[in-house]
């Protein structure tokens, strides 16, 4: 019987039993949790399943006749018909592919793991890559390519026909890397050599030349205009707090007073906790995070020294603080309420929702990210606390406004 499963908490994919009594491999049914709801969703990504599985049925029972292939039609997406077309049209008598003559314009059903290795093997065959700007081929080379291949193909599935991976595929996976907060350079490193093996299968006839190259035509993460978080005033993130559920109350009292991320404040634990004796003999309670400062450098410890506002919390709540929102569905139905509070309170309205950024992100980026800029914190110092890639996008979207009180005492000093 067909079933359905849950990837990457959104995607559901259906496995269900071919014609010849094999299992077919997962295929996803591009049914999201985030555009019908957990419910809905899964409903229709089952009912889907199961239309697959009855015509796989019929074909092995023999039970495939005119009025059933038109049935069967209909629910084939738009660029399914068309491949359809082309097939039915190579295929009518007197064409030459009846006669046994190639059909040039066909389209390969060839996954996207065999259009790869023969073009991987051609590559390490010539030694360079086939492009513009030419790169040698080396064991270094050769480790990236596959760990690309591997992001990649964890989304879309190594053995999907290629045919099958569309420029909403494509575009699919920028957007899910760029909610797992992955950098617009990170995720177009990862595409690097997939746009090759797109530009491959389609000088090689195994995708349709019409539909471009979509690895081309997704829309880049640098080509996203840059995000500018609206500072939301401190009494009305308050009062979203103050009247929050438990759990949301604490997730977004650390996100507004520590600039962690979510999967940060998702993954603490008590562990995570320590006290330290100042200089002045005063306990002080800090969270430990272990960072990398650059991409090579070993993880050393970041200390954040909590203040009242958080160590509240922890003594109300406990051991409830832990294991917060451990999927990024969870966190996402956190923002959705988050949004309806600050909604609810006024401040903001439905039609905001399309205009700015004012999630939950507003607690990490502006509560604390602006706050630290007006208190002098350094971009190294905010940097190592909220995890950001690189300073300079801190000072591209946090930096609005020039400080003149600052830039006179600068003028002053150079005086003196």
């Amino acid at each position: 019987m067909a079933s359905v499963y849950l990837r990457y908490n959104d995607i559901w994919y259906a496995s269900y039993k071919l014609a010849d009594g094999t299992w077919k491999t997962p295929e996803t049914t591009k049914i999201r949790n985030s555009v019908y709801g957990s419910r809905k969703a899964h409903k229709l990504a089952l009912l889907k399943a199961n239309e697959w599985e009855q015509r796989e049925l019929d074909i092995r029972h023999g039970r495939i006749d005119l009025p059933s292939i038109v049935s069967y039609v209909d629910l084939l997406s738009d660029e399914d018909k068309t491949k359809l077309a082309i097939i039915l049209s190579n295929n009518l008598p007197g064409s030459s592919a009846i006669n046994g003559g190639p059909v040039a314009d066909q389209i390969s059903t060839r996954t996207y793991k065999e259009i790869r290795d023969a073009w991987l093997k051609g590559v390490i065959a010539r030694g360079t890559t086939p492009t513009r700007k030419q790169v040698k081929v080396t064991e270094g080379w050769l480790s990236k390519e596959q760990t690309n291949y591997n992001v990649f193909t964890e989304c879309v599935g190594e053995n999907t026909p290629i045919t099958n991976i569309t420029l909403e595929v494509v575009q699919n996976f920028i957007d899910d890397k760029s909610l797992e907060g992955k950098s617009g350079s990170t995720i177009a490193k990862y595409l690097q050599t997939t746009r090759m093996i797109f530009e491959y299968a389609i000088q090689y006839k195994y995708y349709p030349k019409d539909d471009g190259n979509p690895v081309e035509d997704a829309k880049k993460p640098g080509q996203h205009s840059v995000r500018e978080y609206i500072a939301l005033p401190h009494s009305v993130v308050n009062e979203a707090i103050r009247t929050a559920s438990d759990k949301d109350k604490i997730y977004w009292t650390f996100l507004k007073n520590t600039g962690l991320n979510p999967v940060d404040i998702s993954e603490l634990t008590k562990d995570s906790i320590v006290t330290r004796t100042s200089q002045s003999g005063k306990d002080i309670r800090a969270i430990v995070i272990w960072r990398k400062k650059t991409k090579d450098s070993a993880k050393k410890p970041v200390n954040i020294v909590l203040n009242d506002a958080v160590t509240d919390v922890l003594d109300t709540f406990g051991n409830k603080c832990f294991g917060l929102f451990d999927d990024r569905n969870k966190r996402n139905k956190s923002t959705i309420r988050f949004k309806k509070s600050i909604i609810k309170q006024g401040y903001k309205t439905e039609e905001d929702l399309e205009k700015e950024i004012f999630g939950l992100g507003c607690l990490r980026h502006s509560s604390f990210t602006y706050r630290a800029i007006d208190s002098d914190a350094s971009l190294d110092e905010i940097q190592n606390v909220s995890g950001h890639n690189t300073k300079k996008l801190i000072s591209d979207v946090y930096i609005k406004d020039t400080n003149w009180d600052r830039e006179l005492e600068l003028a002053n000093a150079i005086n003196k």
